[in-house]
């Protein structure tokens, strides 16, 4: 029997390459390059798997996409979706989404580093693969790295680049060696992409953020970082997802001050501070 699959993706150039490519596996295609499209084949076809390019807003899904998404989820719980997009989404941001009663969400293909072969071998997989839904998430084996935080980071690191020694030598390594998954500028920042734009996507994405405080900090990087937190971070701080490091001495900024902060101005004392953060991250 002749499986079907419905491509909707606003680039007509993804949606013929794709065509073409699963075309030559013997697979139906139906394509549409606007959700309203796309719904009318969904009432008019038996679609057995949709490949839907992920319009995103910073590390959001379009409110377009997410009402869609809801569409989808309400009407045909149980279609398979791979999720598509150029946008550096990985399996744990794709997890994030799946995670908010987008239940369908299967997989994610990264347009950047589409491998042809591969991709087929997952379209078959996910055909093949038996239906996520509530009653049965308990029986999925996910891979190790996919988990169900909401973050993809486990800390965002926020400094001084005249410090950047100190940061990348004692810190960076230190907390690396006990697995946090770690997000800094000089590795992490997507290139070409807005500084301002990829601070925003750290703080969102990340559980804990680190702020490296000295002179040097406050003259410089905290300037940037002041203007996307009070939109990203709980200004309660519930959730003591801010933790700061006093690395030179300074005086704390007044959004900052209420908080208790980690000492790491005495280098004797280097070794226990780190101890506190790692049992602090580790909570």
């Amino acid at each position: 029997m002749v499986q079907t699959i419905l491509i909707i993706d606003d680039d007509i150039t993804w949606i013929k390459r794709f065509t073409r490519y699963l075309e030559s596996y013997r697979y139906a295609i139906e394509s549409a390059n606007t959700t309203d499209c796309a719904k009318d084949i969904l009432e008019d076809f038996k679609i057995n798997l949709i490949l839907l390019d992920l319009c995103l807003y910073g590390d959001k899904i379009t409110p377009e996409d997410e009402l869609f998404w809801e569409y989808l989820h309400s009407k045909f719980p149980k279609l398979p979706v791979i999720a598509s997009s150029a946008w550096q989404l990985d399996v744990e941001e794709a997890w994030r989404l799946w995670q908010n009663d987008l239940y369908g969400f299967v997989d994610f293909i990264d347009k950047n580093k589409l491998n042809l072969n591969s991709f087929r071998q997952r379209v078959e997989s996910v055909l093949n693969a038996k239906q996520i839904t509530k009653e049965n998430e308990s029986e999925i084996h996910y891979p190790k790295k996919m988990n169900k935080t909401p973050y993809y980071y486990d800390i965002f690191i926020s400094y001084s680049h005249k410090n950047q020694d100190w940061v990348y030598t004692h810190l960076l390594k230190r907390l690396e060696r006990e697995d946090f998954r770690i997000c800094i500028d000089f590795r992490d920042f997507r290139i070409g992409a807005p500084l301002i734009k990829e601070m925003e996507r750290a703080i969102i994405q990340s559980k804990k953020i680190l702020l490296i405080f000295s002179p040097e900090y406050l003259s410089g990087e905290w300037t940037e970082f002041e203007c996307v937190i009070s939109q990203a971070i709980d200004p309660a701080a519930r959730e003591r997802r801010i933790l700061p490091i006093m690395y030179r001495y300074c005086d704390l900024p007044l959004r900052i001050s209420n908080l208790i902060y980690l000492d790491f101005t005495d280098q004797n004392n280097l070794e226990h501070q780190l101890n506190r953060l790692i049992a602090t991250l580790k909570e």
